[in-house]
């Protein structure tokens, strides 16, 4: 899972920093980095969803916390694509540039408790053994 993670936390810290100084920011920049963010999202979540659970002690506990965690992100990316798409003039802009820093928030927060619950869940090491012994993942590490 770390290739996917990589690239999805890439592409929130990115465009959370293109958020930090809004006055340089356009509807033109804002729908740019809202693509990148729903690209980076939904290929993650298709990646994940994909996974089931890892045959370990903690595995259900893993899974749950991972589907949980694809929920979050897919209810924030739409929240963030219809921020974008009712933004009009310089008023709405702003509202949706404050929106979509929430969510952006949200994701970030959402990915960081995920995968420390999966690290601890994840004592014994069995979850990193049988991620690289798992066929189904080799597409994730390459």
């Amino acid at each position: 899972m770390s290739v996917p993670v990589t690239t999805l936390k890439d592409s929130l810290q990115s465009t959370a920093d293109e958020f930090k100084n809004p006055s340089s920011l356009d509807s033109s920049a804002v729908k740019d980095a809202v693509d990148s963010v729903s690209s980076a999202t939904q290929t993650f979540v298709d990646d994940v969803k994909g996974l089931g659970a890892p045959d370990t002690e903690s595995g259900e506990q893993v899974k749950s916390s991972v589907q949980s965690l694809s929920d979050t992100l897919e209810t924030e990316k739409t929240n963030i694509e219809d921020a974008a798409d009712n933004a009009s003039g310089l008023t709405g802009l702003a509202s949706a540039i404050t929106s979509i820093g929430k969510s952006l928030t949200a994701m970030g927060t959402a990915l960081s408790s995920t995968l420390e619950t999966i690290d601890g869940a994840d004592a014994g090491q069995e979850l990193q053994t049988a991620f690289q012994n798992s066929d189904a993942c080799s597409s994730l590490t390459s």
